[in-house]
């Protein structure tokens, strides 16, 4: 557990986010980095509001002295907009990490976790236009049953799944995720889509 809050204090660190009670504020809602790999944009932005606004009690720092209560009166924490925007971004990366198949940098880097904006803003704008596809229809003339599979595919590569992987890694043809770069010159869709690790693996 101390280990893990480390991590977390240690990442917070690296994205500027170094107040001391912004950081306990922060790492009473995010325990371990496992935490940043599900949390979601809403969950951020819910956590900073929450941080903000006083309410509760928190230990005493100084409830050694004598006469000095155990705990005291939260008066809640101050984020400043960047500061919440750089946690998203970090929360962002994490999970890119998760989904392509990647561990953690021995560092983060904070200008590579700030570039994440520059695949977060298209992929959320592919969701977007995602919402009015229409998908492919039963099968009804078998002679055209190569134009179905190809509209099949074609569909998968433009929906994407619940960590924002274009579902078309299910029928990639290479099952093992590969060593190496980042592929990236291939594109962010298919970048994902080859470094994606099957379903049949999660189980």
């Amino acid at each position: 557990m101390a280990a893990a809050l480390a991590q977390v204090r240690n990442v917070l660190q690296a994205i500027s986010i170094v107040d001391v009670e912004q950081c306990d504020a922060i790492t009473d809602s995010i325990t371990s980095m496992d935490v940043f790999e599900i949390a979601t944009d809403d969950f951020i932005k819910d956590m900073c509001k929450n941080i903000r606004r006083p309410g509760g009690t928190l230990p005493n720092p100084n409830a050694e002295q004598p006469g000095a209560p155990a705990m005291i009166p939260r008066n809640g924490a101050a984020i400043s907009p960047t500061a919440e925007e750089r946690l998203v971004l970090l929360a962002y990366y994490v999970c890119h990490l998760k989904r392509t198949s990647r561990p953690y940098p021995a560092q983060f880097n904070a200008a590579r976790i700030f570039s994440m904006i520059e695949i977060k803003k298209p992929e959320n704008e592919d969701k977007e236009l995602a919402k009015d596809l229409v998908a492919p229809g039963q099968i009804e003339d078998l002679k055209k049953i190569r134009d179905a599979f190809e509209n099949i595919a074609e569909y998968l590569l433009q929906i994407q799944g619940t960590t924002g992987v274009p579902l078309a890694y299910v029928i990639r043809e290479d099952k093992e995720v590969p060593e190496g770069p980042d592929n990236n010159h291939l594109g962010l869709h298919f970048a994902h889509i080859i470094r994606d690790r099957l379903i049949s693996q999660r189980l």
